[in-house]
Order: structure tokens, then C-alpha cells, then sequence
């Protein structure tokens, strides 16, 4: 469980940082749709190795349970606000062409 917990997130920042470096288009597209799936798993990988280690230790919740869930739904929001816009500008750029 631990290695795909930590393969998931190397993939999941991996996926992040190809998506902050694409300009707009269908590939940051795809980026960001990706990189929200790989967060969202890897945080539901995450807390099910937090649920089998015995949760976090008393006093460390938030080192320990709360910061890497922030981290992983910050990764998933930021990649899901990118692949709507890089669609709407998409589609807003299709739409001028077929006018």
C-alpha cells in the first residue's frame, strides 16, 4: 500500500508540473483532467494507508492527516480549474473559426 501511495504522488506532481509548463490547449487540457484523477486517487490511497497505519498520532493531526489532504485537494482544484478553462477557451476559439 505504501508504494502505490508514493508512486501515485510522484505521478500526481509529475502530471502538475507538465501541466504548469503547457501553454493553453488540448494537451493542458488532458493534463489538468489527469492530474485531478491522480490526486483524487492518491489521496484516497493516502487515507486508507493513514486508516491501516492506526490514524495519525494524538497532537500531529495536522502535520499528519489534515496538510497532505489540503495538498492533494489543492492539486485536485488547481487541475480541474485548469482543464475547465483551457475547454472554455477552446471551445470559444472553435466557435470564432466556424463564424
Amino acid at each position: 500500500m505504501v508504494f502505490q501511495t508514493i508512486a501515485m504522488s510522484v505521478i500526481t506532481l509529475l502530471l502538475f508540473l507538465l501541466m504548469l509548463t503547457r501553454p493553453a490547449g488540448r494537451i493542458k487540457l488532458l493534463l489538468g483532467a489527469l492530474t485531478t484523477v491522480c490526486a483524487v486517487v492518491s489521496l484516497a490511497l493516502f487515507l486508507m494507508m493513514q486508516r491501516a497505519a492506526g490514524n495519525p498520532d494524538a497532537g500531529k493531526e495536522v502535520l499528519q492527516l489534515y496538510l497532505p489532504c489540503g495538498v492533494y485537494l489543492v492539486l485536485a482544484l488547481w487541475g480541474l480549474v485548469t482543464a475547465v478553462l483551457c475547454r472554455k477557451r477552446l471551445r470559444s476559439r472553435d466557435g470564432e473559426g466556424k463564424s
